[in-house]
């Protein structure tokens, strides 16, 4: 085993105007990445499970990072100062490696390496679900990409307004862009806990009757569709339908088709998050004047206050819906002294 080689390289900016009250810092950087260290599945015959090799291909990082500083309001007793940080990056497969067709996520060179592969339903072409002669929809025979995991672009927004002996600062951040799976989601809809489904289907599957449709769905008449074995995607397709009227079970659709989060459980982790709000008092000279304190504030402070998020029940900042805990909301105070 070698060990793993990186090349970097960062060209960046800082700019000043009008006296400091605006700045610009930018960044650019570019990674190259060989004989990076992988772990190999290996036959069990052999009493391991796992080792750890050289990658003998050749993968990269590009990303850049903007950061905008500004003060629109400076008096003798006001001052209001904010930060928009931007940044995005990409990982992608720079060469494959000998023997190759698909590289780290089946990428091919030049691609991403953070793309999602799952398992997925039949659609035909205009997007519909197919279903075969029970009702029920047709599993493709190979796994899909679904998407990207890496977010399109990272985001912090951050302000401090001070007045007299009162500061107030206050910060937001989140991303835009990437899918990630909910375990949760996926949990809750098996076992019947989400309020989606609290239906009339589902009372009627309890009572024995098969009443649900799949929407949006069209019933395979004939024909047949092949596949790419590695990224699943339709090389031909020959396939006709019909008008799907078949009624099946409503509970016995939902266990089987949301069994596994790696089905169709993903969802775009766009969100934006009240990161910390604190509210600070310090005291002024006059008030310290007749005890051994040179100085001291005190603060109110609230962290992760409120969540704007498309996934429910989940905070998507983890990247992870493995039936993970709630966030935890914080609230404290902070007491400083300052005796010499």
């Amino acid at each position: 085993i070698k060990n793993q080689l990186e090349k970097s390289l960062e060209i960046g900016t800082e700019l000043k105007f009008l006296g400091n009250r605006i700045g610009i810092e930018a960044t650019y950087y570019s990674t190259l990445i060989s004989d990076a260290l992988m772990n190999v599945t290996l036959s069990e015959t052999t009493g391991y499970t796992s080792a750890i090799e050289n990658y003998q291909g050749e993968t990269g990082i590009k990303g850049w990072e903007l950061n905008l500083n500004c003060i629109p309001v400076r008096t003798e007793n006001f001052k209001w100062n904010t930060l928009l940080n931007m940044s995005h990056y990409r990982n992608y497969q720079v060469k494959l490696a000998p023997g190759e067709e698909y590289g780290i996520d089946l990428a091919k060179k030049g691609e991403r390496t953070d793309a999602i592969y799952a398992q997925d339903v039949q659609k035909n072409a205009d997007g519909q679900t197919v279903v075969g002669t029970n009702g029920m929809p047709l599993w493709n025979p190979y796994n899909t990409k679904r998407g990207y995991s890496d977010p399109n672009l990272i985001y912090g927004l951050s302000n401090n307004i001070s007045y007299k002996n009162w500061d107030l600062s206050f910060s937001f951040d989140g991303s835009l862009g990437g899918l990630m799976g909910s375990t949760t989601i996926q949990k809750m809809l098996w076992g019947g806990t989400s309020p989606q489904t609290v239906n009339k289907y589902r009372d009627d599957a309890c009572n024995g009757l098969s009443s649900y449709t799949v929407p949006n769905s069209v019933a395979l008449a004939g024909g047949s569709a092949t596949f790419n074995p590695t990224t699943g995607e339709i090389t031909s397709d020959s396939r006709t339908y019909t008008t799907n009227n078949t009624e099946i079970n409503y509970i016995a659709y939902m266990k089987t088709y949301n069994s596994d989060v790696y089905t169709w459980h993903y969802f775009k982790k766009d969100f934006i998050k009240l990161r910390e709000l604190m509210l600070t008092y310090k005291f002024d000279n006059k008030m310290l004047k007749k005890t051994p304190l040179k100085g001291a504030s005190v603060s109110l402070v609230g962290r992760n206050l409120w969540l704007a998020s498309k996934i429910k029940d989940i905070d998507p900042e983890t990247g992870d819906g493995n039936l993970q805990s709630p966030s935890i909301r914080r609230f404290g105070f902070f007491l400083f002294f300052l005796f010499f």
